[in-house]
């Protein structure tokens, strides 16, 4: 991860070393396979992110809710899960906050009813917000 170079097998090399270097010798030599991953670019993770969303998408909507976010929600939920250490892993996490946090404060100013708009997120503030439908946007599903 540290790894300034680009070149292919100068990172397998290091990435080895270092898996040599963090387990007994014996405890690595019991996996058959050592496998070496890409670091995951911009357009990947941002795929993931939109993966993540849909499925928080199609469980809330599953709820009867109609909810779109719009295309920056993608962008916040790839920065708040993504880490360098961890990966992608925590984007689902991120995704479920985010999304959760808009919904269930816009369900508590409706009494609990269902919910119809989209989700849209600030820059400047960092904050994701509800717009009620026919307020704006197009989004996605």
């Amino acid at each position: 991860m540290e790894s300034r170079t680009t070149h292919r097998e100068t990172l397998v090399r290091r990435t080895l070393q270092a898996g040599t270097h963090e387990m007994r010798p014996e405890i690595f030599a019991r996996f058959d396979l050592h496998c070496v991953f890409n670091k995951l670019d911009y357009e990947i993770l941002n795929k993931i992110g939109e993966l993540h969303l849909r499925k928080c998408l199609d469980l809330i909507n599953a709820q009867g809710h109609n909810i779109k976010c719009e295309s920056g929600v993608v962008e916040y939920v790839q920065r708040e899960g993504y880490s360098e250490h961890f990966g992608a892993r925590a984007m689902e996490n991120a995704a479920m906050r985010i999304l959760g946090k808009v919904m269930s404060t816009e369900m508590l100013k409706n009494g609990g009813r269902h919910v119809a708009g989209s989700i849209d997120y600030d820059r400047p503030t960092n904050v994701c917000s509800f717009v009620p439908l026919g307020s704006k946007g197009k989004g996605f599903n």
